[in-house]
Parts: structure tokens; sequence; C-alpha cells
């Protein structure tokens, strides 16, 4: 990939923003909202914040914070979801030990 002259290049700090939305835009592309028309959108985000960037820390320094916009939500979901998921199995549990001790007479 080829970068752009030191003179018309940014700073990492001015992009970082793009990076970060770029990152949870993709995220939007997953499970649970699918909006798979995105990717391409957040990727060529991605790319073009790398090319502006200042040298390779910086892209490499974009390119973090754009998967950490990709992974915080993506966390934040699967939390969520085995939170319910372990609510019902315990729930469901509950509720066949307690039929179990019915039959048996125990209270």
């Amino acid at each position: 990939m080829t970068s752009l002259p030191r003179s018309t290049a940014l700073p990492w700090w001015r992009l970082a923003p793009f990076a970060l939305v770029g990152g949870v835009t993709l995220s939007l592309a997953f499970a649970p909202t699918a909006l798979w028309p995105l990717a391409p959108v957040a990727v060529a985000l991605l790319g073009e914040t790398t090319v502006r960037a200042r040298g390779k820390r910086a892209g490499l320094a974009l390119g973090a914070l754009f998967g950490l916009g990709l992974l915080v939500p993506g966390i934040i979901w699967q939390l969520t979801l085995t939170a319910q998921a372990y609510g019902g199995l315990v729930a469901v549990e509950l509720r066949r030990e307690h039929e179990r001790q019915h039959r048996h007479g125990v209270t």
C-alpha cells in the first residue's frame, strides 16, 4: 500500500475518529443488526485512514483503533446474549428441580 507524501498526510489523532467509526460500522455488518452493505464502506474507511496517516506507526495505531471499534460492540453484544441465555437456563433448571421434588414428595 502506498502512502501519501508527508506534506499531505495527516497526523494520526486527526484520523482516529474515522478509524473508530469505521470499526463500529463494520460491527454493524454482523449480528444482531446484520447491515451487511456497511462492510465494504467500513473496510474502505480503514484503507483511507491508514493511507492518509503519517508513517507506519500511525497506520498501525489507526488499525488498532479500528479493531477496538469492531471489538467492543461485539463483546457487549456477546455479554448481553450470554447473560440472557444463562438466566434462561437457570430458570429452566429451577423449574425442573421443583417438578422433580414435587413428584417425589420432597418439599
